[in-house]
Order: C-alpha cells, then structure tokens, then sequence
C-alpha cells in the first residue's frame, strides 16, 4: 500500500468555496435529507468489535 498526501492546493474546490463552507455555523447545516434511525434499523443492527491490530514483520 503506497500513503498519497494532498495539500489544499490539490483540491478540485476553490478557496472561495472553501471559506463559504468553513462560515457556515453547525447550527445552520441542513441535515433534512438524512434519513431519522427508527425501530428497525436497531433491530437490524450488529455490534462488531475489532480484533485489533496486527505487527507487519
């Protein structure tokens, strides 16, 4: 596996853009288009733990 760094200047986003997004209180995010977790998605869920990790040799 090869590690890719990027810095702002590699983004496809302008720095205009990214100053509106960074101003933009959490209290004023739209999150209407998420869909509210009922019943059925807890009944649905599963609880799975890591085995933690392993040394590379």
């Amino acid at each position: 596996m090869m590690i890719v760094r990027k810095s702002l200047k590699d983004l496809s986003i302008s720095k205009e853009i990214l100053g509106q997004l960074s101003s933009i209180r959490d209290k004023d995010i739209d999150y209407s288009d998420i869909p509210k977790l009922d019943e059925n998605f807890w009944k649905k869920a599963e609880l799975v733990m890591t085995s933690g990790k392993k040394q590379l040799p």
